[in-house]
């Protein structure tokens, strides 16, 4: 769905407050409770609100208020447009409610009902006594109940109730290219020494000399293939099948690619993923809060590795972990519980992932990875071994790419969450 931009603004002022309201808990955090969730300073949580101590409280309770009020908005605004968005879809759609009273349906009756209200029955009940005779014979019902009736049709309902797997989850902040070549290859300096050569130097004095070297780096294409044997009245006889396979190998495809794009060790056929880098910088948790390993392995990535991060990769139990964090007094750090959760830290986008170890983060600048797409997905159906005379066929799915990292320095893993 496409939000306005009223609707995007609002999003971006609830984000902005709420963080706010985080960096100054965090700011204030001060070792741990007995049962293990974060002590803050009140004093210093106060300062960072800009408020006598004695007014936390009730700071607290305002910001509180303005961060729900904001979101309550933002939801409000969505909610509205989504609806819009739905009623759209349904009226091209030509989809319509049942209008009109219920009550013209024809009423059923019992079995019960029908006998008493039969002729023969209320001529019966005229007698003083009356006699009925009961002759079994063999019951026709239905083949449901276990008798030799008729069996009624079963329908299926439209779809199916897929399994439970994981979703790609990294790729869509990996940069995506085309290739035709088998392999790609770049240039990677691995030495720059300038500093403490160039300098100053007075006149007649030989300048300071300059080391750079270049190594030149390669990634092979991989190839990801799935298959699935199918006979051919299972093609024949249901409308569609070959579409849902298409569909479902097409998405453990991409699941496997996205778990590679990010842990792939490198060896073929592996593609190699983020953390695959010899020069991947690590930031052990040690006892700091996650709040601030993730921030010293964001400085890490700014300063050792001159990048920008742009992203933050963590396991979906560990930021729940985080999520849940509260003040000595039970507020939440980042976010009310009654508001929608937002997915961000120091100002970045968080993906919670199942691809990432859990107890082990990384931080990040995806700009300089690539995700080079030499084969799109592709799919054909043929023979395999006896498949031709035992009247069956393989589909077969297929996905060429390699995955590039420019730069391990570019990236810093948080470990020990």
């Amino acid at each position: 769905m496409t939000l306005s931009s009223a609707t995007i603004e609002k999003r971006n002022t609830w984000d902005a407050k709420r963080d706010e309201f985080a960096k100054a808990l965090t700011a204030s955090q001060n070792g741990k409770h007995p049962d293990g969730s974060d002590k803050y300073d009140d004093a210093k949580l106060a300062s960072g609100f800009g408020v006598p101590a004695e007014r936390l409280g009730d700071e607290l309770t305002r910001r509180r208020k303005e961060v729900d009020d904001l979101g309550l908005v933002f939801n409000l605004a969505y909610t509205q447009e989504r609806l819009a968005e739905v009623e759209e879809e349904s009226r091209k759609s030509g989809l319509t409610l049942p209008t009109g009273p219920r009550d013209d349906r024809p009423v059923r009756k019992g079995l019960g009902t029908l006998f008493v209200e039969s002729k023969a029955y209320t001529e019966r009940a005229n007698r003083t006594t009356a006699e009925v005779k009961v002759d079994l014979k063999t019951l026709m019902q239905s083949d449901t109940l276990g008798g030799g009736g008729w069996a009624p049709t079963q329908l299926d309902q439209p779809g199916f109730t897929p399994f439970a797997v994981r979703p790609p989850q990294i790729i869509d902040f990996i940069p995506r290219f085309r290739t035709t070549q088998s392999a790609i290859t770049f240039m990677e300096e691995t030495t720059h020494t300038a500093d403490g050569t160039v300098v100053e130097k007075a006149q007649g004095v030989a300048a300071g000399e300059v080391a750079r070297v270049f190594t030149r780096q390669t990634r092979t294409v991989e190839r990801i293939p799935a298959s699935i044997p199918v006979t051919d009245e299972q093609l024949d006889d249901v409308a569609g099948i070959e579409d849902f396979l298409n569909l479902v190998l097409s998405q453990d495809i991409m699941r496997r690619l996205d778990l590679q794009c990010y842990a792939g060790n490198g060896t073929t056929p592996n593609l190699a993923g983020i953390t695959d880098h010899a020069d991947i910088q690590t930031q052990a948790k040690g006892i700091d809060p996650v709040f601030d390993a993730i921030h010293k392995a964001l400085t890490k990535v700014r300063v050792t590795g001159r990048g920008v991060p742009n992203v933050i990769f963590i396991h979906s139990t560990d930021w729940q972990d985080v999520i849940l964090t509260r003040t000595a007094d039970g507020l939440y750090i980042l976010g009310n519980p009654a508001g929608a959760p937002t997915n961000r830290l120091w100002g970045l986008p968080v993906v919670p992932n199942e691809a990432a170890t859990e107890g082990t983060a990384c931080v990040g600048d995806t700009t300089y990875t690539g995700l080079y797409m030499r084969q799109e997905l592709t799919f054909a159906i043929g023979f395999s071994g006896t498949q031709f005379v035992e009247g069956e066929k393989t589909v077969l799915a297929t996905l060429r790419a390699a995955m590039v990292v420019r730069s391990g320095a570019k990236f810093c893993t948080v470990t020990g969450i």
